[in-house]
């Protein structure tokens, strides 16, 4: 069976319009209701995010993290975002 679906940049995107992200809210919890897993597609703002995260989204992807490439690629990209990531975490011990 389905096990979760993808909101487009399309609804993603009216959270810049559309603050109480009214729209989205109601998506995000019919899909939840139905054990959905929910996520949004095209993210390109912090605004963006926060509010996703705010919302309860599980999964966000678009070029707010980064832009396609190709997976010869992505073991690169994945080793410096561990390094940014422990880098980040030893400055706050």
């Amino acid at each position: 069976g389905i096990s979760g679906i993808s909101m487009p940049q399309f609804v993603t995107s009216t959270i810049d319009t559309n603050p109480d992200c009214g729209m989205v809210k109601m998506l995000i919890d019919l899909f939840h209701r139905m054990d959905l897993t929910v996520i949004a597609e095209g993210v390109e703002t912090d605004n963006q995010v926060n509010a996703l995260m705010e919302l309860c989204v599980d999964k966000i992807q678009g070029y707010y993290y980064a832009a396609p490439m190709p997976i010869s690629k992505l073991k690169e990209f994945y080793k410096n975002q561990m390094l940014h990531r422990n880098n980040s975490v030893s400055k706050m011990e």
